[in-house]
C-alpha cells in the first residue's frame, strides 16, 4: 500500500493491530507524532517504534537543550 504519511487522518487503521515506525519520527514533528499516537490508541493498536543511531548527533537550528539530550544518548 502507499500512502500519504503528512495525512494521517486519510490512513486505514480499521482492523490493524500493531503499526511499526522506523526512520520517520526523527524526521516528524511533535503535533505528527502526538496525532499518529492518538490514531493508533484509538484503533486499539500497539506501536513498535525503531530509530539506527550511528552515535553522531547534530541539529539545524542548533538549540540551548541540544548539549542535555545529547549526554541522555550516552
Amino acid at each position: 500500500m502507499r500512502a500519504d504519511l503528512a495525512d494521517l487522518d486519510r490512513l486505514p487503521f480499521g482492523g490493524v493491530r500493531l503499526v511499526t515506525a522506523f526512520a520517520v519520527l526523527d524526521l516528524a514533528g511533535r503535533d505528527w507524532i502526538e496525532a499518529l499516537a492518538g490514531r493508533v490508541a484509538a484503533a486499539g493498536a500497539g506501536l513498535y517504534a525503531t530509530l539506527c543511531y550511528d552515535g553522531e548527533l547534530s541539529w539545524d537550528p542548533a538549540l540551548p537543550a541540544d548539549r542535555e539530550v545529547r549526554a541522555a544518548f550516552k
